[in-house]
């Protein structure tokens, strides 16, 4: 069982159903593909009622609780892995990659270090969306 830290967040029913379907297909990459048990993932949240960052206006998803982001993620050894740690060489960058294309799959909108500096920190998992996945 893959626990969410915090373990609770306000969700449209698509960002639930994305949510329900990656952490399933997030605990199964990371046991068959890189040999480790992944225990929990952690999130800076859902819902917030703003616009979109740099866009005055312009509603962001999270506003509609349409969208996740995603900081980090845990494991049955105790390790834990950021995304900051987006860069590292070896299984735990490409585990970080090999995440971010498989919620490409369970999600409109998938954008990471690789987009822009306002995430660097953070995998923003978006229901809808038009199927942007960097």
């Amino acid at each position: 069982v893959v626990m969410t830290h915090p373990s609770s967040f306000l969700a449209s029913c698509r960002l639930a159903v994305g949510w329900a379907m990656f952490t399933r297909d997030a605990a199964a990459l990371a046991r068959i593909r890189f040999g480790r048990t992944l225990t929990g993932i952690d999130q800076l949240g859902s819902y917030a009622c703003r616009d979109v960052r740099g866009r005055p206006g312009v509603e962001s998803s999270h506003a509609r609780a349409d969208a996740i982001d995603v900081s980090g993620f845990g494991f049955a050894d105790g390790r834990r892995l950021a995304v900051s740690d987006w860069h590292a060489a070896g299984s735990d960058g490409a585990l970080l990659h090999a995440l971010r294309d498989l919620a490409c799959e369970d999600f409109g909108l998938v954008l990471s270090p690789d987009y822009n500096a306002d995430h660097a920190g953070h995998l923003h998992l978006q229901a809808g969306g038009f199927g942007l996945c960097r």
